[in-house]
């Protein structure tokens, strides 16, 4: 059974391991979606296209042409698993906080009528205002999935990650691993304690972290300045990494 709409208290941690080693780790609180039933949920604090404390809009998760969120990532899924494979879709992510929204990374879980997931659709977004959306097959999340996307402005476009997500129950843990000529250069993970989807769970969470999108931005930028501090080289900035809606099956990488 699929864990139903919930919060969960997170830990943030990155190590780097080359060339350097260090360590940032921050506290953020992520949901757990049915994307289907965004719209439908009995909460006063979450809006689903609508301004709210707490909400999740089409145009600030980046659909392609503005299409509903549960289209857009369905089409994504199935053009890796097949039309007609993918029953629910569950997403995993920091909300948008009063319309102000910053995710490194959304993954989309993508079940069968089973309830057996098929496919995960993870999106990653960078400072420099680009996104790139991974789509592996759950069969295949040991595998390696080419880096596509600059992330760090201390990295170029090179090397592969491992995903490692198993989906959310009492516990959540999300981690992604980035290898550079087959050592690991960055190591990642999202550790989580569910609580129930409520609006005074979602109001405690507000109280505890109330600029949330903005701690997560300082959070990153202040790293990058010490990162920069210790010696390490500010890469350039590529463009938008090409993306075409038709083509975007990303691993294995090799």
């Amino acid at each position: 059974m699929i864990t139903p709409s919930s919060l969960y208290q997170c830990e943030v941690v990155h190590v780097r391991t080359k060339p350097i080693l260090h360590r940032l780790r921050m506290n953020v609180f992520y949901l757990w979606l049915d994307v289907e039933h965004l719209g439908k949920m009995n909460l006063r604090l979450f809006s689903y296209n609508r301004f709210n404390v707490f909400g999740i809009t089409d145009k600030k998760w980046k659909t392609k042409d503005n299409m509903p969120l549960a289209q857009h990532v369905r089409a994504l899924a199935e053009n890796t698993v097949g039309v007609g494979a993918v029953d629910k879709i569950f997403m995993l992510c920091m909300p948008a906080l009063f319309g102000r929204v910053f995710n490194p990374i959304t993954s989309y879980y993508c079940f069968d009528t089973q309830d057996k997931l098929k496919c995960l659709v993870f999106d990653v977004n960078n400072t420099f205002g680009h996104s790139h959306s991974y789509v592996v097959r759950a069969d295949e999340l040991n595998d390696e999935t080419k880096k596509r996307l600059h992330v760090s402005p201390f990295n170029t476009v090179e090397g592969y990650y491992h995903f490692k997500a198993p989906v959310p129950e009492e516990k959540l843990h999300l981690a992604v691993q980035l290898f550079t000529q087959d050592c690991l250069t960055l190591n990642t993970w999202i550790n989580g304690q569910q609580t129930p989807l409520t609006d005074w769970n979602l109001f405690k969470a507000f109280l505890r972290m109330p600029l949330l999108p903005l701690q997560v931005l300082f959070g990153i930028h202040w790293e990058a300045f010490k990162l920069w501090r210790k010696g390490l080289k500010i890469q350039p900035t590529p463009p938008q990494p090409d993306q075409p809606f038709s083509n975007l099956y990303e691993g294995p990488a090799r």
